[in-house]
Protein backbone atom coordinates (compact mmCIF):
# COMPACT_ATOMS: atom_id res chain seq x y z
CA UNK A 1 0.00 0.00 0.00
CA UNK A 2 2.76 2.43 0.94
CA UNK A 3 4.71 1.56 -2.19
CA UNK A 4 1.78 2.27 -4.53
CA UNK A 5 0.91 5.50 -2.72
CA UNK A 6 4.54 6.60 -2.83
CA UNK A 7 4.81 5.94 -6.57
CA UNK A 8 1.57 7.83 -7.15
CA UNK A 9 2.93 10.87 -5.28
CA UNK A 10 6.15 10.82 -7.30
CA UNK A 11 4.18 10.57 -10.55
CA UNK A 12 1.89 13.38 -9.42
CA UNK A 13 4.85 15.64 -8.61
CA UNK A 14 6.30 14.97 -12.05
CA UNK A 15 3.02 15.77 -13.82
CA UNK A 16 1.85 18.64 -11.61
CA UNK A 17 -1.20 16.76 -10.31
CA UNK A 18 -2.63 17.91 -6.96
CA UNK A 19 -1.46 15.85 -3.99
CA UNK A 20 -4.96 14.82 -2.91
CA UNK A 21 -5.79 13.45 -6.34
CA UNK A 22 -2.51 11.53 -6.63
CA UNK A 23 -3.07 9.90 -3.23
CA UNK A 24 -6.62 9.00 -4.29
CA UNK A 25 -5.40 7.46 -7.55
CA UNK A 26 -2.67 5.60 -5.67
CA UNK A 27 -5.23 4.14 -3.27
CA UNK A 28 -7.41 3.01 -6.18
CA UNK A 29 -4.45 1.31 -7.83
CA UNK A 30 -3.21 -0.28 -4.60
CA UNK A 31 -6.36 -2.33 -3.90
CA UNK A 32 -6.44 -5.91 -5.22
CA UNK A 33 -9.35 -8.33 -5.68
CA UNK A 34 -9.89 -10.48 -2.60
CA UNK A 35 -12.89 -12.26 -4.16
CA UNK A 36 -11.12 -13.38 -7.32
CA UNK A 37 -7.70 -14.20 -5.85
CA UNK A 38 -8.92 -16.15 -2.82
CA UNK A 39 -11.35 -18.20 -4.96
CA UNK A 40 -8.60 -18.93 -7.45
CA UNK A 41 -6.21 -19.99 -4.69
CA UNK A 42 -8.90 -22.08 -2.98
CA UNK A 43 -9.71 -23.91 -6.23
CA UNK A 44 -6.03 -24.69 -6.80
CA UNK A 45 -5.33 -25.62 -3.16
CA UNK A 46 -2.75 -22.85 -2.67
CA UNK A 47 -4.27 -20.98 0.28
CA UNK A 48 -1.99 -22.69 2.81
CA UNK A 49 1.19 -22.31 0.77
CA UNK A 50 3.80 -19.67 1.74
CA UNK A 51 2.82 -17.36 -1.12
CA UNK A 52 -0.88 -18.06 -0.47
CA UNK A 53 -0.58 -16.89 3.14
CA UNK A 54 1.32 -13.77 2.05
CA UNK A 55 -1.27 -12.91 -0.58
CA UNK A 56 -4.28 -13.44 1.68
CA UNK A 57 -2.79 -11.39 4.52
CA UNK A 58 -2.07 -8.48 2.17
CA UNK A 59 -5.55 -8.71 0.65
CA UNK A 60 -7.26 -8.58 4.06
CA UNK A 61 -5.07 -5.64 5.10
CA UNK A 62 -6.02 -3.80 1.90
CA UNK A 63 -9.71 -4.43 2.57
CA UNK A 64 -9.39 -3.08 6.10
CA UNK A 65 -7.70 0.06 4.75
CA UNK A 66 -10.86 0.99 2.84
CA UNK A 67 -12.50 2.34 6.03
CA UNK A 68 -9.87 5.00 6.88
CA UNK A 69 -9.44 5.78 3.18
CA UNK A 70 -13.12 6.64 2.79
CA UNK A 71 -12.94 8.77 5.93
CA UNK A 72 -10.09 10.92 4.61
CA UNK A 73 -11.48 11.42 1.07
CA UNK A 74 -13.16 14.75 1.95
CA UNK A 75 -9.78 16.02 3.15
CA UNK A 76 -8.03 14.81 0.00
CA UNK A 77 -10.64 16.51 -2.19
CA UNK A 78 -9.88 19.90 -0.68
CA UNK A 79 -13.55 20.85 -0.89
CA UNK A 80 -14.83 23.83 1.00
CA UNK A 81 -15.13 23.10 4.70
CA UNK A 82 -13.21 19.85 4.42
CA UNK A 83 -10.68 20.97 7.03
CA UNK A 84 -13.28 22.20 9.52
CA UNK A 85 -13.72 20.57 12.88
CA UNK A 86 -17.04 19.12 11.68
CA UNK A 87 -15.22 16.81 9.26
CA UNK A 88 -12.95 15.51 11.98
CA UNK A 89 -15.95 15.08 14.26
CA UNK A 90 -17.73 13.00 11.62
CA UNK A 91 -14.59 10.92 11.11
CA UNK A 92 -14.27 10.19 14.83
CA UNK A 93 -17.99 9.44 15.11
CA UNK A 94 -17.82 7.03 12.16
CA UNK A 95 -14.80 5.26 13.61
CA UNK A 96 -16.57 5.00 16.97
CA UNK A 97 -19.58 3.39 15.28
CA UNK A 98 -17.40 0.89 13.44
CA UNK A 99 -15.44 0.06 16.61
CA UNK A 100 -18.65 -0.48 18.56
CA UNK A 101 -19.98 -2.59 15.71
CA UNK A 102 -16.95 -4.87 15.73
CA UNK A 103 -16.66 -5.22 19.51
CA UNK A 104 -20.41 -5.56 20.09
CA UNK A 105 -20.80 -7.86 17.12
CA UNK A 106 -18.24 -10.32 18.42
CA UNK A 107 -20.17 -10.77 21.66
CA UNK A 108 -23.64 -10.75 20.07
CA UNK A 109 -22.78 -13.18 17.27
CA UNK A 110 -21.30 -15.76 19.60
CA UNK A 111 -24.22 -15.65 22.04
CA UNK A 112 -26.92 -15.74 19.38
CA UNK A 113 -25.28 -18.47 17.33
CA UNK A 114 -24.78 -20.57 20.48
CA UNK A 115 -28.53 -20.45 21.01
CA UNK A 116 -29.37 -21.11 17.34
CA UNK A 117 -27.04 -24.12 17.14
CA UNK A 118 -28.74 -25.54 20.24
CA UNK A 119 -32.03 -25.57 18.32
CA UNK A 120 -30.46 -27.82 15.63
CA UNK A 121 -32.16 -25.95 12.80
CA UNK A 122 -29.76 -25.44 9.89
CA UNK A 123 -32.12 -23.21 7.91
CA UNK A 124 -32.52 -20.91 10.91
CA UNK A 125 -28.73 -20.80 11.30
CA UNK A 126 -28.32 -19.73 7.66
CA UNK A 127 -31.04 -17.08 8.02
CA UNK A 128 -29.35 -15.78 11.18
CA UNK A 129 -25.99 -15.44 9.40
CA UNK A 130 -27.71 -13.59 6.55
CA UNK A 131 -29.43 -11.30 9.07
CA UNK A 132 -26.10 -10.40 10.69
CA UNK A 133 -24.63 -9.56 7.29
CA UNK A 134 -27.56 -7.37 6.22
CA UNK A 135 -27.89 -5.64 9.60
CA UNK A 136 -24.18 -4.82 9.79
CA UNK A 137 -24.24 -3.52 6.21
CA UNK A 138 -27.19 -1.22 6.98
CA UNK A 139 -25.58 0.10 10.16
CA UNK A 140 -22.32 0.83 8.33
CA UNK A 141 -24.25 2.60 5.56
CA UNK A 142 -26.02 4.74 8.18
CA UNK A 143 -22.59 5.64 9.60
CA UNK A 144 -21.47 6.95 6.21
CA UNK A 145 -19.76 3.85 4.83
CA UNK A 146 -20.91 1.54 2.06
CA UNK A 147 -23.01 -1.60 2.33
CA UNK A 148 -20.03 -3.61 1.07
CA UNK A 149 -17.84 -2.53 3.98
CA UNK A 150 -20.52 -3.51 6.49
CA UNK A 151 -20.92 -6.92 4.87
CA UNK A 152 -17.14 -7.37 4.91
CA UNK A 153 -16.98 -6.55 8.64
CA UNK A 154 -19.84 -8.97 9.33
CA UNK A 155 -17.88 -11.68 7.54
CA UNK A 156 -14.83 -10.97 9.69
CA UNK A 157 -16.88 -11.07 12.90
CA UNK A 158 -18.62 -14.35 12.05
CA UNK A 159 -15.43 -16.00 10.77
CA UNK A 160 -13.70 -15.36 14.11
CA UNK A 161 -16.40 -17.28 15.99
CA UNK A 162 -16.32 -21.04 16.48
CA UNK A 163 -19.10 -21.30 13.89
CA UNK A 164 -17.12 -19.63 11.11
CA UNK A 165 -16.57 -22.80 9.07
CA UNK A 166 -20.21 -23.83 9.34
CA UNK A 167 -21.32 -20.36 8.25
CA UNK A 168 -18.89 -20.48 5.33
CA UNK A 169 -20.24 -23.81 4.11
CA UNK A 170 -23.80 -22.43 4.22
CA UNK A 171 -23.07 -19.23 2.29
CA UNK A 172 -20.73 -20.62 -0.37
CA UNK A 173 -23.52 -21.01 -2.97
CA UNK A 174 -24.66 -17.44 -2.31
CA UNK A 175 -21.10 -16.15 -2.61
CA UNK A 176 -20.72 -17.58 -6.09
CA UNK A 177 -24.07 -16.10 -7.14
CA UNK A 178 -23.50 -12.63 -5.70
CA UNK A 179 -19.93 -12.45 -6.99
CA UNK A 180 -21.23 -13.18 -10.47
CA UNK A 181 -23.88 -10.46 -10.19
CA UNK A 182 -21.34 -7.96 -8.85
CA UNK A 183 -18.70 -8.48 -11.50
CA UNK A 184 -21.31 -8.55 -14.25
CA UNK A 185 -22.59 -5.17 -13.04
CA UNK A 186 -19.01 -3.85 -13.05
CA UNK A 187 -18.62 -5.04 -16.65
CA UNK A 188 -21.79 -3.15 -17.57
CA UNK A 189 -20.05 0.09 -16.58
CA UNK A 190 -17.66 -0.29 -19.53
CA UNK A 191 -18.03 2.53 -22.07
CA UNK A 192 -17.36 0.77 -25.38
CA UNK A 193 -17.19 4.01 -27.37
CA UNK A 194 -14.47 5.30 -25.04
CA UNK A 195 -12.55 2.03 -25.42
CA UNK A 196 -12.73 2.25 -29.22
CA UNK A 197 -11.61 5.90 -29.20
CA UNK A 198 -8.56 5.36 -26.96
CA UNK A 199 -7.60 1.67 -27.12
CA UNK A 200 -3.84 2.22 -26.96
CA UNK A 201 -4.08 4.41 -23.86
CA UNK A 202 -6.22 1.87 -22.03
CA UNK A 203 -4.10 -1.13 -22.99
CA UNK A 204 -0.89 0.70 -22.05
CA UNK A 205 -2.33 1.83 -18.71
CA UNK A 206 -3.48 -1.71 -17.91
CA UNK A 207 -0.12 -3.27 -18.75
CA UNK A 208 1.81 -0.62 -16.79
CA UNK A 209 -0.44 -1.09 -13.75
CA UNK A 210 -0.01 -4.88 -13.82
CA UNK A 211 3.77 -4.60 -14.16
CA UNK A 212 4.18 -1.93 -11.46
CA UNK A 213 1.92 -3.67 -8.95
CA UNK A 214 3.68 -6.99 -9.51
CA UNK A 215 7.07 -5.41 -8.83
CA UNK A 216 5.89 -3.42 -5.80
CA UNK A 217 4.09 -6.40 -4.22
CA UNK A 218 7.00 -8.76 -4.85
CA UNK A 219 9.42 -6.20 -3.42
CA UNK A 220 7.29 -5.68 -0.30
CA UNK A 221 7.15 -9.42 0.42
CA UNK A 222 10.88 -9.76 -0.24
CA UNK A 223 11.70 -6.90 2.14
CA UNK A 224 9.50 -8.56 4.77
CA UNK A 225 11.86 -11.53 4.79
CA UNK A 226 10.20 -14.07 2.50
CA UNK A 227 12.19 -15.96 -0.10
CA UNK A 228 12.63 -14.89 -3.70
CA UNK A 229 10.36 -17.63 -5.05
CA UNK A 230 7.53 -16.68 -2.67
CA UNK A 231 7.94 -13.02 -3.58
CA UNK A 232 7.85 -13.66 -7.32
CA UNK A 233 4.70 -15.78 -6.96
CA UNK A 234 3.01 -13.18 -4.74
CA UNK A 235 3.56 -10.19 -7.06
CA UNK A 236 1.45 -11.24 -10.07
CA UNK A 237 -1.34 -12.46 -7.77
CA UNK A 238 -1.85 -8.90 -6.51
CA UNK A 239 -1.41 -7.16 -9.88
CA UNK A 240 -5.10 -6.55 -10.60
CA UNK A 241 -7.42 -3.83 -9.25
CA UNK A 242 -9.89 -4.93 -6.57
CA UNK A 243 -13.63 -4.66 -6.04
CA UNK A 244 -13.19 -2.14 -3.21
CA UNK A 245 -11.52 0.21 -5.70
CA UNK A 246 -14.96 0.62 -7.28
CA UNK A 247 -16.47 1.38 -3.86
CA UNK A 248 -13.75 3.98 -3.24
CA UNK A 249 -14.19 5.42 -6.73
CA UNK A 250 -17.94 5.84 -6.22
CA UNK A 251 -17.27 7.84 -3.03
CA UNK A 252 -14.57 9.98 -4.63
CA UNK A 253 -16.51 10.82 -7.81
CA UNK A 254 -18.97 13.34 -6.27
CA UNK A 255 -16.09 14.90 -4.32
CA UNK A 256 -14.41 15.91 -7.59
CA UNK A 257 -11.34 13.73 -7.06
CA UNK A 258 -11.36 12.47 -10.65
CA UNK A 259 -10.00 14.57 -13.52
CA UNK A 260 -11.66 14.56 -16.94
CA UNK A 261 -12.47 11.06 -18.19
CA UNK A 262 -10.35 9.27 -15.57
CA UNK A 263 -13.36 7.70 -13.86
Amino acid sequence: MAGMLGLAVLLGMATGTPLGRTLFYGALAAMSSTAIVTKSYADSGELDTPHGREVVSILVFQDLCIVPLILVLPLLSGTEGATDISVWTRMLASLAVMTALIIGGRFAVRRVLDHIVGLRDRELFTLCVAFFGIATALISAAAGFSLAIGAFLAGLIISESEYGLQALSDVLPFRALFSGVFFTSIGMLLDLSFVLNQPLVLVAATLVLILVKSIVAAGAVLVRGSGLETSLMTGPSLAQVGEFSFVLAAVGLPLGLFAGDDY
